[in-house]
């Protein structure tokens, strides 16, 4: 579930000079984690498909998007909450853990989400698959077709990131609609710094306006990409039949 802890962190809380993790920061992080946890991760769940959509009734198309919405919420309070606990009672015991999420909701695109959501296991699947597959794959079809063999490798990981959290075609979805959300931004990045130039593209990253309706677009994708992860296909097939 995460953090994913690597040795040297572990080896570092348990040499003879121990990490010093002050208490008061250990015991508030708990405390973070548990209001996360046990108070807002309750109170967004009444919100979410399970709660608001199955109750035998139909409902407005609105219904949908608040689920959406409020799954979203509620999973990085259930989850980001539980590695906030994870991480202070680590860390009255000295030993460093590392950080698993970082503000996602301040996303601009998709591969920036994954850079601070469960970012442990993106750095696992970047070690361990990503690099040795691109790096082959670069090798195999040499250096004219870099860009695509990225491409076919972020499809790889993120079918990969889809199973890893359950077995069923509706993980997999969500794996493989978080890759088409990478591969999209892969080639608009590079298709926007051959367009505009280097000046243009530092213009354009810096650009508020840009920036703003960026990160709105990306809340929206993630929050609407989990009905996948929050429901198995034929639940989905029976929600959109209760939409009125």
């Amino acid at each position: 579930m995460g953090p994913i802890n690597p040795y040297s962190n572990y080896r570092r809380g348990f040499e003879a000079q121990p990490t010093v993790i002050p208490a008061s920061r250990a015991w508030l992080r708990i405390l973070v984690g548990l209001v996360k946890y046990k108070f807002l991760g309750s109170i967004w769940f009444r919100l979410t498909y399970a709660n608001l959509l199955f109750d035998d009734h139909y409902h407005p198309r609105l219904d949908l998007l608040v689920a959406m919405v409020f799954y979203y919420l509620y999973l990085y309070c259930n989850f980001s909450g539980f590695c906030d606990m994870a991480i202070g009672a680590a860390g009255m015991m000295g030993i460093p853990v590392a950080e698993n999420f970082n503000n996602p909701f301040a996303a601009r695109n998709i591969k920036d989400f994954w850079n601070r959501w469960h970012i442990t296991l993106s750095q696992y699947m970047r070690d361990v698959v990503f690099a040795p597959l691109s790096k082959s794959l670069v090798r195999l079809g040499g250096p004219a077709l870099v860009d695509h063999a990225i491409a076919v490798t972020i499809v790889m990981v993120f079918l990969l990131v889809g199973v890893w959290h359950g077995v069923g075609w509706n993980f997999a979805a969500y794996g493989a609609v978080h890759a088409l959300g990478v591969v999209a931004n892969h080639y608009y990045t590079i298709g926007l710094k051959k367009w505009l130039g280097r000046e243009g593209f530092k213009a354009y990253n810096i650009n508020p306006w840009i920036h703003g309706v960026a990160v709105v677009l990306t809340f929206g994708y993630c929050a609407a990409s989990l009905i996948f992860f929050a429901n198995t296909f034929p639940q989905i097939k029976e929600m959109f039949s209760l939409m009125r």
